[in-house]
């Protein structure tokens, strides 16, 4: 004979499971909202007055500086929007960029600017 309690102890946890994957669903698409990618064209602005533009899609960055331009590749990362090349690399994260330049290393502190 089967009791009660053993039949309902699936269903309890059916709905644990249940509303433990809808939190974690929610926090995602909220972390993912914060870090999309930004297809126009967005200024960078960084420490001592320099800046940069950047577009940064779902696979590929471009980067407009000084007269240069670099195409950078997206890479899996648990902080932010990761993009390399063997020229470059760039990391956004919300409003904070970390980029690094292989033959000029004095980007620092970048911020995206914000629209007028």
């Amino acid at each position: 004979m089967r009791s009660d309690s053993n039949i309902r102890r699936p269903i309890i946890r059916t709905h644990a499971s249940g509303l433990l994957t809808i939190i974690v669903a929610t926090l995602s698409s909220a972390a993912c909202a914060q870090s999309q990618p930004r297809e126009e064209p967005t200024m960078v602005v960084c420490a001592g007055g320099r800046s940069f533009q950047i577009e940064a899609r779902e696979k590929v960055a471009r980067i407009f500086m000084e007269g240069r331009q670099l195409g950078l590749t997206r890479r899996a990362s648990s902080l932010g929007q990761q993009y390399r090349s063997s020229d470059a690399a760039l990391i956004i994260d919300g409003d904070y960029v970390a980029f690094v330049l292989n033959d000029d290393l004095a980007y620092e502190d970048c911020r995206i600017r914000a629209a007028n």
